[in-house]
Order: structure tokens, then C-alpha cells, then sequence
């Protein structure tokens, strides 16, 4: 539940402190004091839009601060899945700066904006005015059956099972899509395939080829360049032929120097030299003009220089691998329609699923129908309107994550009316009245640590008003509420009372005070009779309050 607010630079309050207790709290003040604004900066902590206009003149940053008590509230897991720090006390503090930074944090720990309005959704709940047209709301009444009814299961099991419905309806249809292109292009891409196979290209085939045209193209110099260098070295003055008498004169004269290590080198020499006059004179017996293989050899360059401007690539080997990519792209377009088929039945067997959790779905939203109805009846009529009458219009649609249904809340309040939509045909009153009993309906089912009315009263008074105040009085058993009203009837029944005022200073600041027991009185006086407090006013609201004289 909430525990403290603290307000520092925002709008109209520079420094603000206010700590709440449980049970049922009212905030009084006259119009234009600035209780919106507490709403405000209670938003802006849980994640609201950021506004600069926000922050106070002449201030660089405004910081709003808010401690929640959730010790109770068993959330332990919603911290664990959101990779949170769990504390039994729950910080939040937003910093809004001159300069447009706006900074989060939860127990001094930065938080992300998403996480922070998902956290505050389960903290607060904040009833302004303008949620009364939440009746027109189809999801937030089916939001109220699924609550009275506790199908948060139920709905996630719909919700997820559709979701899956949907991934796989996408990928059924990009399937689909792709398959009647391809189907489209494989007349085309078997012809490249067949194109390509005919080829028959082997692995560094072009490089090769290459290679091979140069040495075709220079063959009359680089046999030349063979002959002249066999020559030099197997003619009788050749080098051979030389190192062999270099050789002998060495191995002569050995037994009087000692140096067999010059004689294995020579040795070695000699071997070496034979063996590169047998290669040279081998490549040179084997290299001759051959027209014939010149024309060959560039006849299939040309084929693979074609191939690989077509296809914008650079090499043999980049041809052999499009080959295999081009094999592989046929036989999924092959293999594609037995996946559609595949996907097809998936789809069925999963939508049957869907279906099922969505049959039992409404079914549980079905049953709570009727006792919904007559609580909200009854609870009208002791509001002063005997003759409402409350139905919930429920009908089955296409399945969504929601599930099947389509809900509208019908409405009339006297006998002689049908029964119409109720943001339709309600009056101001009677929708402040029906939102109460909804809401009073829902803290019953729901766990809720605080609920924050925003004149929830609006359009009523008298009895009536006082009858509203007891019904949020008693929510206050099993939830913090906070009520911010313009009635006496409603303000005497709160169990703290706050109220909010302007000061006489230049600036205009807005402040806010918990009232004492004899402010209470004074303040309710005046409530009832404006700044011109009688003694009847004065009785009267001690006896609203209980109070004994």
C-alpha cells in the first residue's frame, strides 16, 4: 500500500511530504487548489509521459518520490521476472530534468519505463473522472468478468494459445507467398541449374585454365628459354660438367687437405645439377606449340568468363558452390508444398486448442454473469435507484486474445426505459454511482494494494453521497482507498483527511496537510457552508463525523 509521497519542483509545489496509512483516506480543497496535481506527480512516478512544463519555474529538475509497503501482495515473482531486486519496501523515484533527461529508479536501482508502468499497474490503481468512459470500454468489461470471475489462467491460456494461433497463420502465410514465387521462377532457376551442370566445372578450374593459357601463349620463348638453358648445363664444357671436374680435382688432392666436407658438397652439387638438366630437358622436350589446345583452353574460358558475369561472380569455384545453393532452392521448392501441408494441419490442431480454452472461457465469464447483475442492482438501488436495471450483453465473435466474447453493459434506470448501452443512457450521477459499485465489485475480487478515487462522486449528493462514502469505507477493509472529493458526506467518512490549499504567497504554491481531529471539524463546516462557518454548520458536522459535542 502507499506509504509516503514526496513532491520536490512540480508545477505549483516546491517541497512536499505526505505519509498515508491504510484503511480510507479523503483529500478536500477547494477547486483550483491543485489536488489534480498530486494525480499528476503520483503519474509521472508510475511511469507517465514526461512533460518539461512539469517543472517548477526557475527549477533545473523536479523529482517525485513514492514508497509503497508490498509485503502482503505476494509479488515476488513479478520482481524475478522482470530481473528486479524484491524488497518488502518499494521506492520508486522519478527525476525529470531542465534538459530533458528523465531518469527512473526502483530502490535506488535505474528501472525501465516498461517495467515501471507494468509494476504500477500493479500497485495503483488511479480512478479519474475520465475513466467513466471506461463503460464504453469492451475490454475493460470483459476485464471486469474475468476479474469477478478470477480467469487470469484461463485468459493467459487464451491469450498464449492465440498468439501461437497468429506466429503460425504468419508463417503459413509467408510460406505460401514464397512458394508462388518460387513456383513462379523455378521454370527459370531449373534452366540456370541445368545450364550450370552442363558445364560440368571442376574445383580452381578457371585458375587453372589461366595458367594454362599463359604458358600456351608463350610456348616458341619458353622453349627457347628451355633449350638454351639445357644447353649450358649438359654441354661438354657445361656446368655439369665443369662441377664434375671440380668434383675429381678435389677428391685427387683429399688425401693431402683432409676435406671430405667440400668433397660432400660437391658431391651433392653435382646430383642436384643432373637432376635440374633431366627436368629442364624433359619440360623442354614437352613444350611445343599446340594451336589446337590454345583454342581449347580459351574456348572454355570464354564459357566460364560468361558463367560468372551472369551469375556476378568471380570464380570456378563460386559457380560450383551457386550450383549446390541452386539444387538446394529447387528441392525446398519441391519439399514446399508438403511443408504448407504440414503447416496447414499444425494450424488446425492448434486453432482447436485455441477454440477450446476460449469455450472455456466465456463459459466461465457466463456464470458469473447473473450474480454480477444482481449485486450492481442491488447496490444501486440502496444508492437511490430502485428502479436500475443492470444486464451483461454477452456474444460471441471471432476468436481474439481476449477470447470469443463481445460484452456491453445495458442500463436503465426507471421501468419505462429499455435497457441501452450504459455510457449511452446514464446520466453524469448515475455513471459516478454504477463506476463505484463496479469498482467496489472488483476490490472484492481483486489484490489491489491501493485504489486512488478522483471525485468518483460527481453528480450526487445528500444521502446519496453519504451512502457512496459508506461503500468506499467499507472497500477500505480490504484496500488502501484514497478518495479526493468535493463532499461532506463522502470526506466524514474517511478515516484520515487531507486537504489541499494555495498559500497567500506570491508564487501561489500548492501544500497539502493532514488535517486533526478539531481541523476535521472545521474543515467539513466549511464544506457545508463555504468560509462563512455558522454553528449549525459546526453541529452538523460534528455529527457527520460522529463526533460528540
Amino acid at each position: 500500500m502507499l506509504r509516503r509521497l514526496h513532491i520536490e519542483n512540480y508545477v505549483l509545489i516546491d517541497s512536499l511530504d505526505i505519509d498515508f496509512s491504510d484503511g480510507f483516506s479523503v483529500i478536500t480543497g477547494q477547486t483550483g487548489a491543485g489536488k489534480s496535481i498530486l494525480l499528476g506527480a503520483i503519474g509521472l512516478a508510475l511511469g507517465a509521459r514526461a512533460d518539461l512544463k512539469s517543472i517548477s519555474d526557475g527549477k533545473d529538475r523536479c523529482v517525485i518520490e513514492i514508497e509503497f509497503e508490498i509485503g502482503q501482495y505476494k509479488m515476488e515473482s513479478f520482481f524475478e521476472d522482470n530481473d528486479l531486486e524484491y524488497s518488502d519496501y518499494c521506492i520508486l523515484r522519478r527525476e525529470l530534468h531542465r534538459n530533458g533527461k528523465s531518469r527512473i529508479f526502483l530502490n535506488d536501482s535505474p528501472i525501465a519505463a516498461a517495467a515501471l508502468r507494468s509494476l504500477g499497474d500493479r500497485l495503483i490503481d488511479i480512478h479519474s473522472q475520465h475513466n467513466n468512459l471506461l463503460l464504453k470500454d469492451g475490454a475493460f468489461q470483459l476485464g471486469v468478468l474475468d476479474s469477478m470471475a478470477r480467469n487470469e489462467e484461463l485468459r493467459k491460456n487464451v491469450s498464449v494459445a492465440v498468439k501461437n494461433l497468429e506466429a503460425k497463420k504468419r508463417e503459413l502465410k509467408e510460406l505460401t507467398e514464397q512458394f508462388e514465387k518460387n513456383k513462379a521462377d523455378r521454370e527459370y532457376l531449373d534452366f540456370q541449374l541445368t545450364q550450370l551442370k552442363t558445364a560440368n566445372i571442376q574445383p580452381n578450374e578457371s585458375e587453372d585454365l589461366e595458367s594454362e593459357l599463359r604458358m600456351l601463349e608463350n610456348s616458341t620463348e619458353i622453349k627457347d628459354a628451355l633449350s638454351a638453358a639445357s644447353g649450358i648445363l649438359n654441354d661438354d664444357n657445361g656446368v655439369c660438367s665443369l662441377v664434375k671436374t671440380v668434383e675429381n680435382n678435389i677428391r685427387h688432392i683429399n688425401g693431402f687437405i683432409n676435406r671430405n666436407d667440400l668433397l660432400e658438397r660437391l658431391e651433392s652439387c653435382s646430383i642436384e645439377l643432373k637432376d635440374l638438366a633431366y627436368e629442364i630437358s624433359d619440360l623442354n622436350s614437352n613444350t611445343e606449340a599446340n594451336p589446337l589446345r590454345l583454342q581449347q583452353v580459351q574456348e572454355r574460358l570464354d564459357n566460364l568468363y560468361a558463367l560468372m558475369q551472369k551469375h556476378r561472380v568471380k570464380t570456378s569455384d563460386e559457380l560450383i558452390k551457386l550450383t549446390a545453393d541452386m539444387e538446394e532452392k529447387l528441392k525446398g521448392i519441391d519439399n514446399c508444398e508438403e511443408k504448407i501441408s504440414e503447416l496447414e494441419a499444425e494450424i488446425s490442431e492448434i486453432e482447436t486448442k485455441a477454440n477450446q480454452q476460449a469455450e472455456l472461457l466465456s463459459d466461465s465469464r457466463q456464470k458469473v454473469c447473473e450474480g454480477i447483475e444482481n449485486r450492481l442492482v442491488e447496490m444501486l438501488s440502496n444508492l437511490g435507484m430502485p428502479n436500475s436495471r443492470f444486464k451483461i450483453d454477452l456474444q460471441k465473435g471471432q476468436l481474439k486474445s481476449n477470447g470469443f466474447d463481445n460484452v456491453q453493459f445495458l442500463f436503465s434506470s426507471n421501468k419505462q426505459m429499455s435497457l441501452q448501452g450504459a455510457a449511452q443512457v446514464a446520466s453524469g450521477g448515475e455513471i459516478s454511482r454504477l463506476m463505484l459499485c463496479l469498482k467496489a465489485l472488483l476490490a472484492q475480487s481483486s489484490n489491489l494494494p491501493t485504489l486512488i478515487f478522483d471525485e468518483i462522486d460527481t453528480g450526487v449528493s445528500g444521502e446519496v453521497a453519504s451512502k457512496m462514502g459508506q461503500i468506499m469505507k467499507d472497500m477500505s477493509a480490504t484496500t488502501q482507498l484514497i478518495c479526493i472529493t468535493h463532499l461532506p458526506q463522502v470526506a466524514c467518512k474517511g478515516d484520515y483527511q487531507y486537504v489541499v490549499y494555495k498559500s497567500d504567497e506570491e508564487r501561489n504554491l500548492t501544500h497539502v496537510r493532514k488535517l486533526s481531529r478539531n481541523e476535521r471539524v472545521s474543515e467539513i463546516a466549511k464544506m457545508l457552508s463555504g468560509d462563512s462557518i455558522s454553528d449549525a454548520a459546526i453541529q452538523n458536522a460534528q455529527d457527520l463525523l460522529g463526533y460528540k459535542s
